[in-house]
């Protein structure tokens, strides 16, 4: 769910993944004023129609930026701290959250018979 930033008539002008200092209120990704702000269009991946699958594509791809990233600084052709503040919270969120995702929740759950 993103914060959002309003202007002077209420209207959604900007929108953010934390908190800022003038962008405190919370919205479910599917409200109104969310869906206004981005035209009325918001994909869902998995329909076939030329956005969804512009949105698939943009998700394929930034997996690969997130691969060529970590493979210029582990070949010390970029330094992580030359990347903007912003862009390196980016980088450490997905790659904290992805680890979470793949981590080894449920191994012993899956099999009940182990033990």
């Amino acid at each position: 769910m993103p914060y959002v930033q309003r202007d002077a008539s209420g209207k959604v002008s900007a929108i953010f993944q934390k908190p800022q200092a003038d962008a405190k209120e919370l919205l479910a990704n599917d409200h109104p004023d969310i869906q206004r702000f981005f035209g009325g269009i918001l994909p869902q991946i998995g329909q076939n129609n030329s956005a969804s699958q512009l949105t698939e594509s943009d998700i394929g791809l930034i997996r690969v930026i997130e691969d060529l990233i970590d493979i210029l600084i582990d070949r010390n052709i970029l330094m992580f701290t030359d990347l903007p503040v912003e862009a390196r919270e980016k980088i450490l969120f997905r790659k904290s959250t992805r680890e979470k995702l793949s981590g080894p929740t449920g191994l012993i759950e899956a099999e009940k018979d182990i033990f």
